[in-house]
């Protein structure tokens, strides 16, 4: 490929081109306010699909101790992975805009605004085995002395092995088994230290491979790192113990550090802790060998949150009913526990007295294995082997009346049953339920809607008139046909509609049930149109009672 363009653009900019084979390496000058850095820029490739590699030949003084964006190395990632790419008619200027975006970050960098940058980076110039972190970010610092590690091992999925540290548990191995995990350590140290200063990368003796470029890396961040691992060492001395897990929580990330004393607990007899420690330090701090690990919050709160926006809240802790494990349903019953449904005190309850026929299959989150199973049975056995820690249960006795559900923070009519929808809308106008989400998809698949009733304002089903097409709320147009299957026959009759519409509903539902929990549940009445030639749209609104409707006028 002809790289005449790009070779001009940068002769005008002052670079020399260092090598032209195998691939172009150029070096030159960057300004980046009053700082001028030299750098090297290497093609990737010939055909300039992948921009260039940026790299800093010596690393400026007045950059900050921690460094986003910036390798131990020096190359810089001025721009993330598959984020932009050269233009094909101007490779040339393409290049050059490299070149500014990396004087550019570079300026972020000694004006020290790229600390926050620095907590997804980090792990990557940590370079340390993933640990999953199945503790509560609320743990106090300190010794905790029966933590416990158990590790998933390598498969022909997995490549790597992964370890997952807990609290003192006696269930906590037992969770993890249906993944094939095992016990890789019980009752370990585990020293949680908590420091002011961020984490960082340092140009030299990176990443500290033993225990004496820890050290010294420690040290130059932030003191109270150092003293962590020095308490560490006197921990195990007191324990009797050849390792010892330290978990090092920073203002911008986390890093984690197993150490192996098994060496010098043989070499060093010492009467006491203090004694112990200066030994190690002083003498033999490079025979102890350092695993680096990456530290990954996975327990419920840190998942859950995760994907949060703003001030969002999820669905932790409250106690919710799940009528119907059908199409809707079963989507939904996943899409309620990635939001928080079952976790951190909450329960989530799967109500459904039907079986999974191979009818169900074309538009269902279950499949074949589950033919002839009750559908809350299976989705309980799928959610519980997907979600350590859930808080689920099934029931498959079909509801008949409303006792056993009135004690529920939120109750969520996903069966697409009219008769029993309406009856529950009449319940809790007349005696009271709680909140409760109906979820259905409209006519044969012509779009999909869910809607939260509550409060003594808000229409009931009868008001929403929903199901009759041409009617304000519903989504069919005037004259809308609904074309049954088997409807005549005493078999398993069926309203045809798409997967993407069960799962549409479902999506409804489950913002829905995070706006009733942030206690901003407005819009109430929430729609989307799947057959624009047969239906027509219907807006975000919150539907109040009709004045003349003969069921909410009955409340006594």
């Amino acid at each position: 490929m002809d790289l005449s363009d790009v070779h001009q653009a940068l002769r005008g900019r002052g670079f020399k081109l260092e090598r032209s084979t195998p691939l172009p390496i150029y070096s030159g000058t960057l300004s980046a306010g009053k700082t001028s850095v030299r750098v090297r820029l290497y093609i990737q490739d010939k055909t300039l699909v992948s921009l260039p590699w940026i790299q800093l030949l010596g690393r400026p003084e007045n950059f900050p101790k921690a460094c986003a964006h910036i390798s131990s190395d020096g190359f810089l990632c001025y721009i993330g992975r598959d984020q932009a790419y050269l233009p094909r008619d101007r490779l040339g200027a393409g290049v050059l805009g490299c070149l500014a975006l990396a004087e550019k970050l570079i300026i972020k960098i000694i004006d020290n605004k790229t600390l926050e940058d620095t907590r997804d980076e980090f792990p990557v110039y940590w370079d340390g085995l993933d640990v999953l972190l199945d503790i509560p970010f609320s743990i106090k610092p300190g010794l905790h002395k029966n933590a416990c590690i158990v590790e998933l091992p390598k498969t022909d999925n997995r490549e790597e092995i992964i370890w997952i540290l807990g609290e003192d548990n006696s269930s906590f191995a037992e969770r993890y088994k249906p993944w094939g995990a095992k016990d890789l350590f019980s009752n370990v140290l585990l020293r949680i230290v908590d420091i002011k200063s961020p984490l960082g990368a340092l140009p030299l003796n990176w990443p500290p491979r033993n225990l004496k470029f820890l050290s010294l890396w420690l040290a130059s961040i932030d003191n109270d790192a150092r003293n962590g691992v020095l308490e560490s060492i006197k921990d195990a001395f007191r324990a009797k113990s050849n390792n010892v897990f330290i978990l090092v929580r920073a203002i911008n990330t986390s890093c984690a550090i197993f150490l192996d004393l098994k060496l010098v607990r043989k070499l060093l007899k010492s009467s006491s802790p203090d004694r112990f420690m200066r030994a190690v330090i002083k003498a033999h701090a490079v025979n102890v060998q350092v695993t680096r690990l990456t530290p990954i919050p996975s327990d419920p709160e840190s998942w859950i949150n995760r994907n949060l926006i703003g001030d969002r809240t999820n669905l932790s802790g409250k106690n919710i009913a799940l009528i119907g494990c059908g199409a809707v349903g079963g989507f939904l019953s996943d899409l309620l526990a990635k939001q928080g449904a079952g976790f951190l005190g909450g329960r989530l309850v799967l109500i459904d007295h039907d079986r999974l026929s191979v009818g169900n299959l074309g538009r269902h989150y279950l499949g074949f294995g589950q033919v002839g199973e009750f559908k809350a049975n299976a989705l309980e056995r799928e959610l519980a082997g997907k979600y350590p820690e859930i808080n689920l249960s099934s029931s498959t006795t079909r509801l008949r009346e409303t006792s056993s559900i009135k004690h529920y923070d939120l109750i969520i009519d996903a069966t697409g049953n009219q008769g029993l929808s309406q009856f529950l809308s009449e319940i809790k106008i007349s005696t009271g339920l709680p909140p409760i989400i109906y979820s259905w998809v409209s006519g044969a698949g012509c779009g999909a809607q869910a809607y939260l009733m509550d409060g003594d304002t808000n229409a009931c089903l009868h008001c929403l008139d929903h199901a009759t097409p041409g009617s304000s709320f519903s989504l069919m147009r005037v004259g809308y046909e609904l074309n049954y299957k088997h409807l005549g026959s005493c078999g398993e009759w069926l309203v045809p509609f798409s997967v993407p519409a069960a799962i549409h509903a479902a999506g409804l539902a489950a913002e829905l049930a995070v706006a009733w929990a942030g206690g901003k549940p407005n819009p109430t009445l929430r729609s989307i149109l799947i057959d624009y030639d047969a239906g027509k749209v219907v807006k975000p609104i919150s539907p109040k009672k009709r004045a003349l409707c003969p069921i909410c006028n009955t409340k006594p």
